[in-house]
């Protein structure tokens, strides 16, 4: 799990940076390091998903796409919270 967040704190320094410095604009090097920690994270993730609850990353994918088409049927996709 620390490996998952130390993934998450490069990705969100490499954007905050992006939009400090540089209006949000990356260059080559900077979106291959954000590349990179991207597909850590998926990494991580898929592994974590699949060890603590027995799911691929397609399991997931389907449960999110089942969760916004009952929200876009009832007419919730706006707004916050996870159960709307």
């Amino acid at each position: 799990m620390e490996e998952l967040a130390i993934a998450s704190g490069a990705v969100a320094e490499l954007v905050k940076k992006a939009f400090r410095d540089n209006n949000g604009a990356m260059g080559q090097d900077k979106i291959y390091l954000l590349r990179k920690a991207l597909k850590r994270i998926i990494d991580l993730v898929s592994w974590l998903s699949h060890y603590y609850c027995q799911m691929t990353l397609e399991d997931v994918a389907e449960e999110n796409r089942k969760k916004l088409r009952s929200r876009a049927d009832r007419g919730t996709l706006q707004g916050e919270g996870d159960e709307r």
